[in-house]
């Protein structure tokens, strides 16, 4: 089993220019693979992929300013543990309240990952 991933981008919540994504060789999930930036996976084959990487809420204002007519969006979040840093960071800018009281519609789907939770809760710690 190989694993291939195309990603050009991942958005931290931190000024990082470049994370490792971690990627176990394979996976118990019927040849699926998860991958992660917040936790190391199980196992000894573990390999990494470097990928570039940007602010999270510049990167949104960024989108929202591409389709400024569409006045709507749909944020869908399965992010591997990084969903507790992206969701802080995107709660202290404050960008949906400026949206909702710019009438907007807003929805924001997340996939909560409890196995990384730990992991994601002592480097928001480490960073204060």
């Amino acid at each position: 089993f190989e694993a291939k991933i195309r990603t050009s981008t991942a958005v931290t919540a931190d000024d990082r220019k470049q994370v490792e994504l971690l990627v176990p060789s394979a996976s118990d999930d019927a040849g699926s693979v998860t991958t992660s930036i917040v936790s190391r996976p199980s196992g000894n084959n573990v390999s990494t992929v470097a990928v570039a990487a940007v602010r999270f809420v510049p990167w949104l204002k960024h989108m929202l300013g591409r389709h400024p007519l569409s006045r709507s969006l749909l944020l869908r979040m399965d992010v591997e543990g990084a969903e507790y840093e992206l969701l802080l960071e995107l709660a202290a800018s404050r960008v949906l309240e400026q949206l909702n009281n710019e009438g907007w519609r807003v929805v924001v789907l997340v996939e909560w990952h409890q196995q990384h939770k730990q992991a994601a809760v002592a480097r928001l710690t480490d960073r204060k």
